[in-house]
């Protein structure tokens, strides 16, 4: 199942070592707030508590005030933590460069030529505004 995507549109393979190994301890770290079920930090938060901070609510964001509750502060603190001591955050990244690395590989030739379009599109359009 993708969860978030990389820069290239792919997503990172979740199933490696590193990452099943970082997972599991994200999992024991986040236990004692009762939030060891989920799959990944990915999909965090969890429908729960998004519902509890009104994140899925009808109220629109800018109507819920400036800044988080105290709680999504608490928590959003524990979850970072997790997500660094357990190795998480590191080995995702990693492993996302790791994939972006692949797509430019592949695609090297298509993206070369794309960009070279882009910088002429980027030229001529500097030369209208300069004629105007």
């Amino acid at each position: 199942m993708a969860y978030w995507q990389t820069g290239s549109g792919r997503s990172p393979d979740l199933g490696g070592d590193r990452l099943r190994q970082a997972l599991e301890q994200w999992r024991q770290c986040m236990a004692p707030l009762g939030i060891a079920y989920l799959t990944t930090p990915l999909e965090f938060p969890t429908p729960a508590l998004a519902n509890q901070w009104q994140l899925n609510s009808d109220i629109p964001l800018l109507e819920l005030g400036d800044s988080p509750s105290a709680d999504e502060v608490r928590i959003a603190v524990h979850d970072a933590t997790c997500q660094e001591s357990s190795g998480w955050a590191q080995a995702y990244y990693e492993e996302s460069w790791r994939v972006d690395e692949e797509f430019v590989r592949e695609n090297y030739a298509e993206l070369e030529a794309l960009q070279a379009e882009y910088a002429d599109l980027g030229r001529r359009y500097e030369a209208a505004i300069a004629a105007r």
